[in-house]
């Protein structure tokens, strides 16, 4: 099930006041953008370190959250000659 359907699915039943509250959280969320690249280069590499494990941890719960996200079956590698 995509994001988009999901928050479909849940906001079926939520009053008018839930709806609104749920609208301006996400509207707030999607004018947050994180830091470029160029800017996480800028950091020293022992924040840069400790930004990643976050990530990593975040990442990690989510796939073992929803094993489908990992297709478990792939294409064999592409032999050149």
């Amino acid at each position: 099930m995509s994001a988009t359907e999901l928050i479909a699915e849940r906001s079926r039943g939520l009053t008018e006041w839930q709806a609104q509250a749920v609208l301006a959280c996400m509207d707030e969320i999607i004018g947050v953008s994180g830091p470029t690249a160029k800017e996480l280069l800028k950091l020293p590499a022992a924040i840069r370190s400790r930004l990643l494990a976050q990530q990593a941890a975040r990442a990690e719960t989510v796939y073992r959250g929803d094993p489908g996200i990992i297709a478990a079956e792939h294409e064999p590698p592409v032999e050149h000659d």
